[in-house]
């Protein structure tokens, strides 16, 4: 099995997966945001709202950790 590293963020990834990437999340984010506010989906995972707020509008990019966990609740997320 082949992994792959991402030198910017030490992102691994397992060959064959589907790579998650700043711009998939923020895209899935803004889409599932019409539904809940911000504060809440950061509270959910564990972030300032700031840093959420930030991303959302394309500011700033998150940690690998941090991006997975928020991909990861709005794949659970219902709206």
């Amino acid at each position: 099995m082949f992994y792959y590293t991402y030198p910017s963020y030490g992102t691994v990834q397992k060959e064959g997966e589907r790579m998650i990437t700043q711009e998939s999340v923020r895209e899935k984010l803004i889409q599932k945001c019409e539904g809940l506010k911000v504060k809440y989906i950061a509270k959910q995972i564990g972030i300032p709202r700031g840093i959420l707020s930030n991303f959302k509008a394309g500011s700033r990019e998150l940690w690998q950790e941090t991006l997975e966990s928020l991909n990861e609740y709005l794949d659970k997320c219902r709206i």
